[in-house]
């Protein structure tokens, strides 16, 4: 199980926060050789999420949020606070977001850009666009996501509350596909959208 730590302000250094890998290969076809981890805790006002990868190869190219994303290197997390519906958060390498809800793959709707500004952004890698580069990197991107960005589910999010999730790594464009996952995924081909997949996140 995920454990999202109680932390008061945000500001105990990262360090102090447990790494879970994003390490799952689903997929053999799509044999991955770099890793990646999230660290996860929260304050009650906020989300402190933060990525961090040892990349075969990185690009940004997308720079307007609600982009296609999931070309670039990207890291996502897909969340259900209610067991119904689900939010996919997924960002590329320099920050830039995209975030759906709905039911399913075919069921989803982009919300507005106020939300998505709403999340506060840090990569290591600098600002959009970033053009394709192979080889060796390791970057970091710092995300802190206010619980009003999830509107009304927000309530939901209470100390002890158990909401499920996974989270991701790809990169429909990259040299190497991969597509990595925290928690396994049961699907015939890469598909994140599988929320009978998703796994238990616990908010401490």
């Amino acid at each position: 199980m995920i454990t999202v730590d109680h932390i008061t302000g945000l500001d105990a250094p990262f360090a102090e926060l447990h790494a879970h890998p994003i390490a799952t290969l689903n997929w053999p076809a799509y044999r991955a050789h770099s890793t990646a981890s999230f660290r996860i805790a929260w304050d009650r006002e906020r989300i402190l999420l933060r990525f961090e990868v040892h990349d075969t190869a990185l690009q940004a190219l997308t720079a307007a949020d609600n982009g296609p994303v999931w070309r670039d290197r990207c890291v996502e997390w897909f969340l259900s606070l209610d067991g119904i519906h689900y939010y996919n958060m997924e960002w590329n390498a320099a920050g830039t977001m995209l975030a759906q809800y709905g039911t399913s793959r075919h069921d989803r709707v982009f919300l507005p850009p106020e939300r998505l500004a709403a999340v506060e952004r840090s990569s290591s890698c600098g600002k959009p666009p970033l053009p394709p580069i192979t080889g060796p990197v390791d970057w970091s991107l710092t995300l802190r996501i206010p619980l009003t960005f999830f509107g009304d589910d927000a309530r939901s999010l209470v100390p002890g509350a158990t909401a499920h999730g996974n989270f991701y790594l790809c990169g429909d464009d990259l040299p190497e596909k991969q597509y990595l996952s925290h928690y396994p995924v049961a699907s015939d081909r890469p598909d994140f959208h599988r929320p009978e997949c998703f796994g238990p996140i616990r908010f401490q």
